[in-house]
This record gives C-alpha cells, structure tokens and sequence, in this order.
C-alpha cells in the first residue's frame, strides 16, 4: 500500500517538478537577449518533434494534443501577442486559443489510442481543421468582436484583476485539470500526469500573454508532451505488458551492471499448465498478474524480472546466496498462503488433482512456486552462467516436490 503511494507521488511529482524548476529558471534566463529571440521558436520545434514521436510510437493522444498546441502557438505567434485591450485582432485571437486549448486537451486526453491514420484519426484531424476553418471565418468576416466578448466577466469572480485569461477559459483549465489529475492518480498514467503538468504550463504561458515568456512555456508545454511519449516508449520496451514487471531485454541490461557478488533466483509456477487447461488463460493471465505483482514486493533488495512464459528472475545485488534464500523463503511462504481469487466468469468444472488446488470457497484457488537460487562464484563467467545454475537448482526444487527454494 505504501509504495503504491509513493510510486503515484512520484508518477504525479516528476512532470510537475519539470515545469516548477522551468518556472525558477525563466527569470533568469529572459534577461540574456540572444535567448529570449531563440527562445521565441522553440515552440514550434519541440510541437512538431512531439508530434513525430507521437506518430512514430503510435501515441495519438500526445500527437493530436501537440497538433492542437502548435496551431494555436501559430495563431497567437501570428495575432495574439498585442495589446489585448486595444487590439481587437489580439484579444479575439487570444481569447479563443485559450478558451479552445484546454477544451482540446481534455477531448484527445480522454480518447483512447488509436493511431494517427484510423478513421478515428482522421475524425480528429477534421476536428482540429474545423476548428481552423471557423476561426478563420470569423475573421474574414470580420466577426472579431464576438470573440473579442469571450473576456466579460460574466461569472463574478473577478479574475480579470490578476490574469488576462477570460473566466470561460479558467473554468475550462480548471475543469481539464481536475479531469486529468483524477485520470493520472486513478489509473496510475504517467502520460495523463505529464499532461495534467502540460496544461499547468499552458495556463501559465497564457497568463503571461507575452510573445517571449509566452513561447518559453509553451515549449515547456511541448517538452512534456516530449518526454510523456518517450516514458511510454520505454514502458513498452522495458516493461512486460501483461503483468508490468520488467522484461527479459531490461533484464539482460540490469546483469551487466552487477558487480562481482550477486544472487539470482528462477522462479516457477508450479503446474501452471494444468491451471491454465483448467482454469482457461484469461484466469491464467490473472495468475501471472498477482505472482508478478507479489515478486516485485520480495525484501531484501531484490528485483524481479519476467523471465518468459511462467518463469521469472530474482536479481539480489550485493547479495550472498544465505541473505537472499531468506528472503526467498518468505515469499514462497506469502505466495503458498495468501491463495488467488478468481475474477473473472470462467470456474473450474471440478477440482484439480494435482497443483493449484481450491482453498476456502470456489472462487479462491491455490498456487505456489518452485525457486531455484545461485550466487556468483569463481566457477561463473557471468551473470549467464549464474542463471544456469539457478535454473538447475530450479529443476532440483522440482523433484523435490515443488513449492520449495532449492540451491
């Protein structure tokens, strides 16, 4: 319970902390005058590479949401830096991006991903085009007043007494905040966290509502967009989807940063085969859920990896083979008495025989593991060799019966 907090702290705090350390940085930086003229474009270097790496790893609501923050970087580039008061086209065009902005985040934060060139993303791409055509009516109609009003305050706050952001468009950021913090913390998302942190920094861009501080956090915009796409590309890398413990490639790379003293583990579910015949594999990929989830909370330092199929591995660096068994053993134990609860609609037509066993009620069954464990030595090569012999030691655990940590 307590680490899923502080991975959720972390999760929300790190896109948060980019943006607090840009913020305390910015005052400094704008007296150079060579950077405020570089800074200016930034904007629309980081939104087309967001944009990139969204269409590239297939992360349509990082591209569309990088789309709709470019044109209106355009639009505020091009009308919206002037007098906002004075400057009916500046205020119309100003108005209008902020109150729209956040309205678009929140609609390609909450679709699902579906790639660029679905026919859900070409529907978005009408949408962001129509969006477009319409302004741009208004304009050549000369309509410029109508947007000009966005800014009365109709909803008595006062707000126009510290920000030149129209009320309709706080309470849309506020709404899209809210929205996205909820989304992030409950379904445990970077990339929602990484946008929640993207509008923060658009709200303040937009306060600020002048071209160089403007664009220095409208790349800061675009920046979160960046590193939301490449957290996810190396989740899905690194990560094993089904049960989001690292994968076999995160593995090989962890082995070659161990030094000379290490234990590895082999851990196996013990007649997995015959639960998944029985069970059906939506139940068995249940099982693997809860046997990952409970081997990346084993103690004494260690870190669990999928190895393929049922197997996993334990990696103990710094560890001797006695510290780690202990370990080991205590979550064998935890694994063999806490039982798997059966959620989903597919019962087992009659007990098992041999294995996974029923425990208490019908919807609760048994599993347990074999563990198979070796320590660096004179007679390993490397961390290869030393995954033989756990594996073998596996294999003795085995004949011993199962549910057991041999060496």
């Amino acid at each position: 319970m307590k680490e899923g907090i502080v991975k959720t702290l972390r999760m929300v705090l790190v896109p948060l902390g980019l943006l607090l350390v840009s913020i305390l940085l910015w005052p400094r930086s704008q007296a150079d005058p060579t950077l405020a003229t570089v800074v200016q474009y930034g904007p629309f270097t980081v939104f087309v590479v967001a944009m990139a790496l969204g269409w590239w790893f297939n992360q349509s609501r990082v591209f569309f949401i990088s789309l709709v923050a470019l044109v209106s970087y355009v639009f505020l580039f091009a009308y919206g830096f002037g007098d906002l008061k004075t400057d009916s086209v500046s205020g119309a065009v100003y108005n209008i991006v902020s109150l729209l902005l956040p309205l678009n985040i929140l609609l390609f934060a909450l679709l699902r991903e579906r790639g660029v060139l679905t026919s859900g993303g070409k529907a978005a791409i009408g949408l962001v085009l129509a969006q477009v055509f319409l302004i741009s009516a208004l304009f050549w109609s000369n309509e410029w007043q109508s947007l000009a009003d966005l800014s009365i305050g109709v909803l008595r706050v006062g707000a126009d007494n510290w920000t030149p952001l129209p009320e309709w468009s706080l309470v849309a950021f506020g709404g899209t905040l809210v929205i996205l913090l909820a989304r992030a913390v409950l379904n445990n998302s970077f990339v929602t966290s990484c946008l929640f942190a993207a509008s923060l920094a658009a709200i303040v861009g937009l306060h600020f509502a002048d071209r160089v501080s403007s664009a220095f956090y409208f790349t800061i915009f675009g920046l979160l967009l960046v590193v939301a796409v490449l957290q996810r590309a190396y989740t899905l890398i690194y990560m094993d989807e089904l049960t989001g413990i690292p994968t076999r490639r995160a593995l090989r790379e962890a082995t070659m940063r161990l030094g000379s003293n290490y234990t590895i583990a082999m851990v196996d579910i013990d007649h997995f085969k015959q639960f998944n015949d029985q069970y059906g594999h939506d139940v068995g990929d249940q099982a693997l859920k809860y046997i990952a989830t409970t081997l990346a909370q084993v103690s004494g330092g260690g870190r669990a990896f999928r190895h393929g199929g049922e197997e996993f591995i334990i990696l103990f660096p710094g560890q001797k083979l006695d510290e780690s068994a202990v370990h080991l053993e205590r979550l064998r134990e935890v694994i063999a008495k806490g039982g798997f609860i059966l959620r989903g609609k597919d019962r087992p037509e009659k007990k098992l025989e041999q294995g996974p066993t029923a425990k208490g009620s019908r919807n609760k069954v048994r599993i347990t593991v074999s563990i198979g464990i070796a320590e660096k030595s004179n007679k390993h090569h490397g961390a290869s060799e030393v995954i033989k012999s756990a594996d073998q030691a596996l294999y003795r655990a085995k004949k011993k019966g199962r549910n057991c940590v041999s060496r």
